[in-house]
C-alpha cells in the first residue's frame, strides 16, 4: 500500500466508526474516539501543517452536517494535529507511547471541557465521579491505545535511525 494513502484510510475508517459501527453497538458512551486517535496519529508521522488543515476541513464539515455547535469539532481536530504535531521528529516520540498518551490526555481534557460548559449551562448532567469512570477514562484509555495501534502502522518502515535520517531529508 502506498504511503500517501495511510491518511485517507485511516479517516475513512475513523469516520465509519465513530459515527456508524459504535452507534449500531450502542457503545458511544465508552467508545474510542477514533478520529482523534487517527488524527493525533498522522500529525506524528506526517506533520503538523496537513494535517491540521485537513482536520480543520473535515472537522468543519462534520459540524455542519452533524453538530449544533459549528466550530468545536473543527477545533479539536485542528488543535489535536497541532499537538500531535509538535512531537514530529522529536528522539523520544518515535514509539507507540508518546502519541497513545497524547491522544489520551486530548481526550479527556475534552470531556472535562465539555462537562464544565454543560455545568455552566446549567444542563442536566451526571455527577463528575460517575462519568469519569464510566466515559471519560474509558474513552480516553481506548483512544490512547488505538493512536498507538494506528501511528505504528502510519509510520511503517525503517529502524529509528532511518525514520531520524529521512525527518532531517525532509527539513532540508
Amino acid at each position: 500500500m502506498k504511503k500517501r494513502w495511510v491518511p485517507i484510510i485511516f479517516i475513512i475508517a475513523a469516520l465509519i466508526l465513530d459515527f456508524w459501527v459504535f452507534d449500531l453497538l450502542g457503545i458511544t458512551k465508552y467508545a474510542p474516539d477514533c478520529l482523534t486517535a487517527v488524527f493525533a496519529a498522522l500529525a506524528l508521522a506526517y506533520g503538523i501543517v496537513p494535517m491540521a488543515l485537513s482536520g480543520l476541513i473535515l472537522g468543519l464539515v462534520i459540524d455542519a452536517v452533524a453538530n449544533p455547535y459549528v466550530g468545536w469539532t473543527a477545533a479539536m481536530l485542528a488543535l489535536t494535529a497541532l499537538a500531535g504535531g509538535c512531537l514530529r521528529g522529536k528522539y523520544f516520540a518515535d514509539n507507540a507511547v508518546i502519541p497513545g498518551v497524547t491522544a489520551a490526555v486530548l481526550v479527556f481534557l475534552r470531556e472535562n471541557i465539555v462537562y464544565a460548559f454543560c455545568k455552566l449551562m446549567g444542563r442536566q448532567v451526571t455527577g463528575y465521579a460517575a462519568l469519569l469512570g464510566t466515559h471519560m477514562l474509558p474513552s480516553a484509555i481506548l483512544t490512547g491505545l488505538l493512536c498507538a495501534g494506528l501511528y505504528l502502522i502510519a509510520r511503517k518502515g525503517g529502524t529509528p535511525v532511518e525514520r531520524a535520517d529521512m525527518l532531517r531529508q525532509e527539513e532540508d
